[in-house]
């Protein structure tokens, strides 16, 4: 970061996670300079606690990566915050057991759960949010210290220990303010980023659906579907359903013992988590062995078969099976659509499956009261339209596949931004908080304070 000053004298010494600071700045455990709160969880088999709730309960998957909050499922009412420990606006919320380090800001008052240790900045001479940027910076410390067991876990002893840089009082405001301008300019630029890349999948699912729906020949004439969410489709189509054009509907089950059988090689085992409407995803795949494979041989997988999640929050996402995939089962979340080849090119029900078209009837069609959830009969009811013609079917499945890969390198590429603007507002925090750049007399753009110190 060249466009930055730097100090007249550094330490000496390499100081764990800070490394060399301003010689003039003192060191300081945390446990000196905040209040350590490990959150709690009122019972949950006691409605009254969580009912009408109106304090957000925060866990660890609340915490975003932006370190913001998100809007939380449950929310404690007047009688759960009495068993709880409230943390006050502007504190670090800091994951202590799985995903040691996380560090979340929260707005408003909340409480989390026992996962997350919550570091209150109640000391006058560290500045709250130079805190808020320290916490930020100090991720890796927070995994150094914690216990590496099955999973990370920090307990808030060992928090307590980490040591954290303080300048002069009157210098953390001035890096605070830096900091508050300069990552507000970069969060700017990567909203920007996130916005383009949202109007590029609305592209890609208006090209899905309306190929897939009214063919490629903008002069072709046009016929009443005869279904008012349909509308107009090309006069030669015809409407069908899945159970129409398909040879099997049904789904897999999951292998006596669980997960306890899985393994990490073998057949493949795919379960919804696996499945997206981009393709399948195996980075966290599982694998079961031939015996059970031969007993669940009813549940196996083959090329171009169309999988479709049926139950959960992923309800409705669907890809195809590629050409050429290994031996593989699914379990009971997933269901198998395998589409009779003389009557539907299965690449093109694939993109079907993932258009607008279908993704509205799926959506009237979950049923469950505390879980969504499709049964064979409501995907082999659903209706799409259909060109007679199998090579029809294959141009408009090859113009799509090649309009969305180029959509998709885009986003790949907007996608690489977005990760280097990141790591430019962490090492940014990084360099200022630790002194590696002096700020002291950046020129800054007078804003409105977003919060007290």
């Amino acid at each position: 970061m060249k466009q930055y000053n730097q100090y007249l004298e550094y330490t000496k010494e390499n100081l764990s996670w800070m490394g060399e600071i301003p010689k003039t700045w003192e060191i300081h455990k945390l446990d000196r300079l905040a209040s350590l709160v490990t959150g709690n969880t009122p019972p949950k088999a006691q409605e009254e606690n969580y009912k009408n709730g109106y304090v957000p309960w925060v866990k660890p998957d609340n915490i975003l990566e932006n370190h913001r909050i998100s809007e939380t499922k449950e929310k404690l009412s007047g009688v759960g915050v009495k068993k709880a420990r409230l943390i006050p606006p502007y504190s670090a919320l800091v994951c202590c057991i799985g995903s040691v380090g996380k560090v979340g800001i929260n707005s408003v008052e909340c409480a989390t759960n026992q996962q997350i240790n919550s570091i209150i900045f109640d000391n006058e001479e560290w500045n709250n949010r130079y805190g808020l940027y320290c916490t930020i910076a100090s991720e890796q410390e927070y995994e150094k210290y914690s216990n590496k067991v099955v999973v990370g876990i920090l307990n808030k002893q060992a928090q307590g220990k980490i040591k954290m840089p303080v300048p002069p009082l009157n210098e953390q405001r001035k890096i605070a303010d830096f900091l508050d301008q300069k990552t507000s300019e970069v969060d700017d630029l990567i909203a920007d980023k996130e916005r383009l890349i949202e109007l590029l999948e609305e592209k890609r699912q208006a090209i899905i659906t309306e190929a897939v729906t009214k063919g490629l020949d903008p002069d072709v004439k046009m016929k009443d579907s005869e279904l008012t969410w349909l509308g107009m489709i090309p006069e030669k189509w015809s409407v069908k359903k899945i159970k129409h054009i398909s040879t099997f509907i049904g789904s897999g089950k999951t292998p006596k013992g669980g997960s306890e059988v899985y393994s990490s090689d073998g057949v493949v085992f795919i379960r919804s988590m696996n499945v997206h409407n981009k393709g399948l995803k195996l980075d966290d795949v599982v694998y079961i062995d031939k015996k059970i494979d031969y007993d669940m041989k009813s549940t196996r997988v083959i090329s171009n078969d169309i999988l479709l999640n049926i139950t959960g929050a992923s309800i409705g996402r669907s890809c195809i099976v590629p050409t050429g995939f290994p031996d593989a089962n699914v379990n009971q979340h997933v269901c198998i659509i395998r589409p009779s080849k003389v009557q539907i090119y299965p690449s093109l029900l694939s993109k079907l499956m993932v258009s607008q078209t279908v993704k509205d009837q799926i959506d009237r069609s979950q049923n469950g009261s505390s879980r969504e959830g499709l049964n064979f009969s409501q995907v082999g009811n659903i209706y799409f339209p259909i060109s007679p013609d199998l090579e029809e079917q294959k141009n408009i499945s090859n113009y799509i596949e090649e309009e969305i890969n180029n959509i998709d390198r885009v986003i790949i590429d907007i996608t690489r931004q977005i990760k280097k603007f990141e790591e430019y507002r962490q090492s940014l925090i990084y360099e200022a908080v630790t002194g590696k750049i002096d700020v002291r007399d950046y020129p800054l753009e007078r804003k409105e304070e977003a919060h007290a110190d």
